[in-house]
């Protein structure tokens, strides 16, 4: 599922808002954190990082700091650990979750298809930035 995930981004990868994030923690990490919600600033990461004008950062000013650790790789490469380690601790709850819950050993397995189609049905009918 992770290669189909990261497929999807990588070719569409400008509808995605994974890049809002990553440009947001490099401007931190870039001394530039005073000036997250500056539009000029912003524009400059936009161009640097190859994102559309109109994906601005509008979230927390918290909401970087799990993405400061991946600014050291390129973007498609943080995209997939990133992606990797979502989808390591959803696995992790699904397991947990159905432990607890009784359910039978299958029932995580449909929780990760239902997943699937949901990600693609998001991916082909609607655009994915918020």
């Amino acid at each position: 599922m992770l290669v189909i995930i990261v497929g999807v981004h990588q070719h569409l990868e400008r509808q995605f808002d994974f890049g809002v994030f990553y440009y947001a923690a490099h401007m931190i990490v870039d001394g530039k954190g005073h000036d997250l919600y500056s539009f000029a600033t912003q524009h400059f990461y936009q161009l640097r990082y190859h994102r559309p004008p109109d994906t601005l950062f509008r979230y927390p000013p918290i909401a970087p700091i799990p993405i400061l650790p991946l600014t050291v790789l390129p973007m498609s490469v943080a995209f997939a650990v990133w992606t990797a380690a979502c989808m390591g601790l959803l696995s992790a709850s699904i397991k947990v979750s159905s432990a607890r819950l009784g359910w039978r050993s299958g029932t995580g397995l449909s929780c990760w298809a239902f997943f699937l189609f949901l990600f693609l049905i998001a991916c082909s009918t609607a655009n994915i930035r918020f």
